[in-house]
C-alpha cells in the first residue's frame, strides 16, 4: 500500500509538470470510457435488455411479402382477418397503423405521433396502463366514441403527470378525444405520443397494404413452426382469392429482431465471429 501510495503521487506530479501531456491522457481516457458505455449501451438494448412486454419472446411481427417485389409490406385488412381466425399457434394476433395528428385544447398546439390500434392490441403485447384502462371492444367499432391513451413521455410533457387526466379532453385532428388511458414507458417503435382505436374493415380492398401486425405465440411454439402456419394459411387465401393474393405471402420474426432489424444481425454477426465466442461454443439467438 505504502508504494503504490508513492507511485500514485509520482504519476500526480508528473502530470501537473507536463499539462499538454495531461490533456492529451484525460481525453483519450475520456474518449475510450465514453465509446465503451456508447458501445454496451446499443448491445444492452439491442440483446441483451428484454422488451418491456410480459413473456416478450414470445412476440413476433408479421409482414406480407409478394413474390414479383424484394422486401416485405403492410398487410390488408381483410388478409390480417383471416391470419387472426384461421391461425392455431397464436395466443393472439393485434394490427397497427402509425400516423400523426394535431393535438389542441391544452396548451400550444402540437404535431405529435399517433398508433391506432385493433382490439386486443395491448393485451397481444402483454402490458397494462399506468392509469385508467385500455380500450374497450366497442369503441373499435365505425361510429363508437372517439377515445385515446396517453404515452408516459406525453402525459409527462403536455399534462405534468397529473394524476387527474381521466375523462379529459383533447382534440385531435380537430375532433374531440376523452382519454381513458396513460401508458408506462414502452420500448422504441411501440410509444408514440398518443393511442387510437383502429377500426378493422373486413369488406376493404385486400390490395390495400397498410396494417402493421404484431403476434403472440403460444407457450412452446418455435418462430419456424409459426411461419410454417403462415405460410399453409398464405396458399389457402392464394387460391381462395387469386386476383389478389396470387404471390402474397407472410413473415413471422422474432419482435425484437424485427425491431432493430439491421443493427441486430450486424451485432450478432460480429459477437459470432469473435475468437473469444468461438471458444464458448454454440450460442443461442432469439
Amino acid at each position: 500500500m505504502s508504494d503504490l501510495l508513492k507511485d500514485i503521487r509520482f504519476a500526480l506530479r508528473m502530470l501537473r509538470t507536463s499539462p499538454g501531456f495531461t490533456a492529451v491522457v484525460v481525453l483519450t481516457l475520456a474518449l475510450g470510457i465514453a465509446a465503451n458505455s456508447a458501445v454496451f449501451s446499443v448491445f444492452n438494448t439491442v440483446l441483451l435488455r428484454p422488451l418491456p412486454f410480459r413473456d416478450s419472446g414470445q412476440l413476433v411481427a408479421l409482414w406480407e411479402t409478394i413474390s414479383q417485389f424484394t422486401g416485405r409490406t403492410s398487410v390488408s385488412h381483410p388478409n390480417f382477418l383471416d391470419w387472426k381466425h384461421q391461425s392455431q399457434l397464436f395466443e393472439g394476433m393485434a394490427a397497427y397503423t402509425y400516423g400523426q395528428a394535431n393535438l389542441s385544447g391544452i396548451g400550444e398546439p402540437e404535431r405529435i405521433r399517433e398508433i391506432s390500434t385493433s382490439e386486443g392490441y395491448f393485451s397481444v403485447l402483454g402490458v397494462t396502463p399506468l392509469l385508467g384502462r385500455p380500450f374497450s371492444a366497442g369503441e373499435h367499432g365505425p361510429g363508437a366514441n372517439r377515445v385515446t391513451i396517453l404515452s408516459h413521455g406525453c402525459w409527462q410533457r403536455r399534462f405534468g403527470s397529473r394524476s387527474d387526466v381521466l375523462d379529459q379532453k383533447v382534440m385531435l385532428d380537430g375532433y374531440p378525444h376523452v382519454i381513458v388511458g396513460v401508458m408506462p414507458v414502452l420500448s422504441q417503435g411501440f410509444e408514440p405520443d398518443v393511442w387510437t382505436p383502429e377500426h378493422i374493415n373486413p369488406a376493404d380492398d385486400r390490395g390495400n397494404f397498410v396494417l402493421g401486425v404484431v403476434g403472440r405465440l403460444k407457450p412452446g411454439v418455435s418462430v419456424e413452426q409459426a411461419q410454417t402456419e403462415m405460410t399453409t394459411i398464405a396458399r389457402r387465401l392464394e387460391l381462395q382469392y387469386p386476383d389478389s393474393n396470387k404471390g402474397v405471402s407472410g413473415t413471422v420474426t422474432n419482435l425484437q429482431k424485427d425491431l432493430f432489424g439491421d443493427l441486430y444481425q450486424q451485432i450478432w454477426i460480429s459477437l459470432l465471429a469473435s475468437p473469444r465466442c468461438r471458444e464458448w461454443g454454440p450460442v443461442e439467438r432469439l
